[in-house]
């Protein structure tokens, strides 16, 4: 697993609101599949990685250092660990 993919994890698990909000994403998702884990990871893979995205390109100026870097850091995300770690985590909650 990436340092990147890690930090992302992280932050997802210890800030409150990202952790509640795509937790109940999470279940939305597993819901809208019929529960078949393997169809809803890359589902909220993709919908993770949008997000970020969207939001990157909403709060920060691209064509500058602070973009730039992000983008790169998001590029080394793998999104579906992402997506597994939020599964794993309604699993302990």
């Amino acid at each position: 697993m990436s340092l990147y993919t890690q930090k992302v994890i992280y932050w997802l698990d210890y800030h409150e609101y990202s952790r509640m909000h795509w937790s109940d994403v999470a279940k939305e998702i597993l819901a809208e599949v019929d529960y078949q884990l393997n169809e809803a990871i890359p589902k909220l893979a993709h919908s993770l990685h949008q997000f970020h995205l969207t939001y990157q390109n909403a709060v920060v100026k691209k064509d500058n250092l602070l973009y730039d870097f992000i983008d790169i850091c998001f590029e080394h995300v793998d999104w579906t660990e992402v997506a597994q770690s939020r599964y794993k985590f309604l699993d302990k909650s």
